[in-house]
């Protein structure tokens, strides 16, 4: 054996000693763990791969049939701690066709919606129209509200169809700002409570969609039904 060979044994066994040392045990059981992972690594890898496959088709095929069940609705909130309680109703709502309620907790500050897109042609004039019902709301006009988004085929805003500056800034362009359609009826006076939120509206150049959104909004302990939603072109 040359001295080469000799130096390298006792590098090992200096080595293997310094592990099981006493003092070390601890050591010595971290590195044979941690080691324990690395050789199962690329095995354990493979099996979250397709464990993360396997969940994201289960929530995507869940996420379909709640839209598909909603009618194409869809609830949204600004953020997930504020966000109220949503229920679709196949049964109830004015027309007895079913509601879609959202429903606020003691809390202040929550804030949800429903949504759902209807397929617009620009130039063409819409009529807007749902009925809601509010119970435990202090002033419905503040905490309940429906608004019309205009976008184009990727979802984007879309310009005004007039300016909004005429002598400053003419470079400038505007998006179209949303509708709000207003009650018509005060105090649900005879429809049961319902109430009608209607409006007319033309659809701005490069517009293709009308985003419709029902809001509940400031409202602790707080509730509305919304009913008998429709979006159509007037001859």
């Amino acid at each position: 054996m040359n001295a080469n060979e000799r130096e390298s044994e006792v590098e090992v066994v200096a080595s293997d000693n310094w592990l099981c040392h006493p003092a070390n045990v601890e050591v010595n059981s971290s590195i044979r763990y941690f080691a324990s992972i690395r050789v199962h690594s690329r095995f354990n890898c493979r099996i979250q791969d397709q464990m993360r496959t396997f969940i994201a088709l289960v929530l995507s095929l869940a996420f379909q049939i709640r839209a598909a069940s909603a009618d194409e609705w869809t609830t949204a909130a600004p953020r997930e701690e504020i966000r109220p309680q949503f229920q679709h109703t196949k049964t109830g709502g004015k027309s007895g066709h079913g509601a879609l309620t959202i429903r606020a907790d003691e809390r202040e500050g929550l804030h949800g919606w429903w949504q759902k897109t209807f397929p617009v042609t620009a130039g063409r004039h819409y009529r807007f129209s749902a009925w809601r019902r509010a119970e435990n709301i202090a002033v419905p006009r503040r905490s309940v509200l429906a608004r019309v988004l205009w976008r184009d085929d990727t979802g984007k805003e879309v310009q005004r169809h007039e300016g909004v500056l005429t002598n400053f800034a003419k470079r400038v362009v505007a998006t179209a700002e949303p509708e709000y359609p207003r009650d018509m009826v005060e105090k649900g006076a005879g429809n049961d409570g319902w109430v009608e939120m209607s409006g007319i509206y033309e659809a701005p150049p490069g517009a293709t969609q009308a985003r419709v959104e029902l809001h509940l909004l400031w409202a602790p302990n707080g509730k509305v039904e919304w009913s008998d939603v429709s979006c159509w072109a007037k001859p």
